[in-house]
């Protein structure tokens, strides 16, 4: 299949943007328009302290750093990480709850955030709260039910699956590759989710994940711990696929860090060793 990556600069309403556009066989499957104005935090994951709960709006205000309330509907809440919970069966005041943050700030509304966090690859998307298995709304109804009646996630049980549009385009083996090459990822989410929060998060918690990849850490992992230090002839640019994008835009954002893994990229690319997710990473992150 021929795949086709696309990317340009749009300036509407006095901003500048990055749009992407991934095609195959001329079909288009992906497109996404990044600011380069203000840094998103789209997607970033927080240690939030709910600040306030509105009953008349049946939602919480849950702050994710100083000032910085989201909302978010408690109709939602469902099975959360609590990293302290006060004594009380709901959400209350003071609670301290893992977050993702689903939209950001606009028109004069605060980000709204959720804790059904999620963890995207190329063909399925890990969820920690809706634990049942779902299928993209784009995919069409014959190949809906042959995907559904060929995968098997019995093995799932913490987290749910989301089979995505890509996964139309790949065989039944691929998309299972995707899936038996992680064993455990339910572990490898939440270790996602420490990561997420050593990079984000205040001093307290960065200390402590810090201690614990440390200790019992792939080498991918202790490299998303230490960065700058990392000796980079042992990087294998495949580790940034399992990463989510505003992590992978914080690391690209310091120059060392991305001149050592734009050299990694062009040592792949000389080896052909470079698929269509890596120079999209490449083209999103590493070659400005």
């Amino acid at each position: 299949m021929e795949t086709t990556f696309l990317v340009t600069k749009l300036i509407r309403d006095q901003r500048t943007y990055i749009a992407t556009a991934l095609y195959q066989e001329r079909k288009l499957l992906e497109i996404s328009l990044d600011s380069q104005q203000e840094e998103s935090i789209l997607g970033n994951i927080y240690v939030g302290r709910v600040k306030d709960i509105v009953k008349n709006l049946n939602a919480a205000f849950i702050e994710i750093a100083p000032g910085v309330p989201c909302y978010y509907g408690l109709e939602n809440l469902k099975n959360p990480l609590y990293v302290k919970k006060i004594n009380s069966p709901r959400m209350v005041q003071g609670d301290e709850v893992v977050v993702q943050v689903v939209r950001e700030k606009s028109k004069g509304k605060p980000p709204r955030v959720s804790t059904n966090l999620t963890f995207t690859g190329k063909y399925l998307v890990l969820t920690s709260e809706n634990t049942t298995v779902g299928f993209s709304k784009k995919l069409d109804f014959e190949t809906k039910n042959r995907l559904k009646s060929a995968l098997n996630f019995e093995k799932m049980r913490e987290f749910g699956v989301i089979v995505r549009t890509n996964a139309a385009f790949a065989s039944i083996d691929e998309i299972l590759a995707e899936y038996s090459n992680n064993p455990n990822l339910d572990k490898k989410a939440m270790r996602i989710v420490l990561l997420n929060l050593c990079l984000n998060q205040k001093e307290l918690y960065r200390m402590k994940i810090e201690k614990i990849f440390e200790e019992d850490g792939t080498k991918d992992e202790k490299w998303v711990i230490n960065p700058k230090e990392y000796n980079y002839k042992d990087f294998s640019i495949n580790w940034l696929k399992h990463y989510n994008a505003p992590l992978i835009r914080k690391l690209s954002e310091n120059k060392d860090i991305n001149k050592s893994i734009r050299n990694c990229f062009i040592e792949a690319y000389g080896e052909r060793k470079l698929d269509s997710e890596l120079m999209d990473i490449y083209f999103h992150y590493f070659a400005k």
